[in-house]
């Protein structure tokens, strides 16, 4: 399994595609979700160009991560390193999946507090 871990060793496009590919979106239904052109997606995958901030945070709506995340693959946080790549990922899931996910943490964690 490949964790998010060497995010931040990626270039934004690599990291943009990575992404968009984790989360099972397509370039055109990136584009859907962003109202941005899918020339342009592809753009920035290829690192031919950069997106503006406005882009860049309606990219990072639509893909459910942070800008700091998206733009330098670095996400700070006080979580275990592995657990936080967990959840990186986690977050990358489609509804239903995430959704499944959340009931079984809850449900363990439930578990651990009786």
């Amino acid at each position: 399994m490949l964790y998010f871990s060497s995010m931040n060793s990626l270039s934004f496009g690599e990291r943009l595609a990575l992404i968009r590919k984790r989360k099972g979106l397509s370039q055109q239904e990136l584009s859907e979700l962003t109202s941005i052109h899918q020339t342009n997606i592809s753009k920035y995958e290829n690192d031919e160009t950069e997106p503006t901030v406005e882009k860049l945070k309606n990219i990072s709506n639509a893909l459910n991560v942070s800008l700091d995340f998206l733009v330098l693959g670095n996400e700070h946080s006080t979580l275990d390193p592995e657990l936080n790549n967990m959840f990186e990922i986690a977050n990358t899931l489609d509804l239903p999946s995430k959704t499944t996910l959340k009931s079984l943490i809850s449900t363990f964690l439930n578990s651990q507090n009786k």
